[in-house]
């Protein structure tokens, strides 16, 4: 039997110093019927030329090979590009300095074959410097020596974010992902599910997160607790720009919020206010009489409730 076509998408930036090492990842897979799509984000630097040196060993390896350049888009525009030329029935995302594991994609895809609630697998990663060294995390991603802090990406995820679900079933769950995105790199998606989703927005920054809730509403996540993936960690990635991360977490999930009580969908609604919201009650007085504080996304205010009536006060609510 003829297995099914599986597209390689890479969104390529100012990479010059490691592309070659991910080409050549995805040229060791030991999944066979893979398609390769590259473009190139207007790199400043020679990341295209190294790429189009790679070109016939490319050809000889997968069924289908692409690559392009273009003026600076973005990252969202640049993956939305990939998606609507990949052919394949599932998409495997690498960033252009990240490497994969020579048994990534098969296993991945064993993970999840036949069993079409499934419309992602996830695996470990592990942390490699800019030297492809790999190296540990301390609690606040500083890279460290190997048998110190964390060894991979999901150890450090488990022990430092509170909403991963402690049944693995739960993993990927649209409530859980709405207190923050807890899923690694390195991940094999249905391309129906992607495509369902709506694709990427630019008005939500934190791509991989929005996406992670998109597909969250639509089918189930499969995890494997294996290091497929090694996740490049140097001075340039984004992820280390703490005020500008939560910026962006913020701008995402308020676009989120918008998307979801546009559609009317009143368990969605409840469960991103069920999650989002944070409520601290400072007086009860049975049913009748209670005063709360209110956080939500972007407004905070006292919540006095006498009855039936809910009355909502603004003065002096900062906390």
């Amino acid at each position: 039997m003829t297995l099914p076509l599986i597209s390689l998408l890479v969104p390529a930036y100012n990479h010059e110093k490691y592309i070659k090492e991910t080409i050549d990842s995805l040229i060791a897979q030991t999944y066979p019927n893979l398609e390769l799509i590259v473009i190139d984000d207007g790199s400043k630097d020679n990341t295209f030329a190294v790429l189009k040196s790679l070109e016939d060993v490319c050809h000889e390896r997968f069924a289908n090979v692409h690559f392009e350049t273009q003026s600076n888009q973005g990252t969202c525009i640049t993956l939305n590009r990939l998606i609507a030329q990949a052919q394949g029935e599932y998409i495997y995302i690498i960033a252009s300095d990240d490497v994969a594991k020579p048994h990534a994609i098969q296993t991945l895809y064993n993970l999840i074959k036949g069993k079409p609630q499934y419309v992602l697998a996830f695996c470990d990663n592990e942390i490699i410097n800019a030297d492809s060294e790999v190296v540990n995390w301390d609690d606040k991603q500083n890279s460290i020596s190997k048998g110190m802090g964390y060894a991979t990406f999901w150890q450090y995820l488990v022990s430092e974010q509170k909403n991963i679900p402690s049944n693995p079933d739960e993993y990927g769950s649209y409530a859980s992902l709405l207190h923050g995105n807890y899923i690694p790199n390195g991940y094999l998606i249905r391309r129906a599910a992607i495509l369902e989703s709506g694709g990427y927005q630019k008005e939500a920054p934190l791509e991989d997160w929005y996406m992670h809730l998109q597909l969250s509403k639509i089918g189930k996540y499969a995890f494997m607790p294996e290091v497929l993936f090694s996740y490049r960690w140097h001075d340039s990635n984004t992820i280390k720009q703490s005020q500008k991360m939560a910026d962006y977490a913020l701008k995402t999930l308020k676009f989120e919020r918008d998307k979801i009580y546009k559609t009317q969908n009143q368990e969605l609604i409840e469960l991103f206010d069920d999650n989002t919201i944070k409520r601290k009650v400072k007086l009860k007085l049975g049913s009748f009489l209670s005063l709360a504080k209110v956080r939500q996304i972007d407004e905070r205010y006292w919540e006095l409730c006498v009855g039936n009536s809910v009355f909502r006060i603004y003065k002096n609510a900062r906390f």
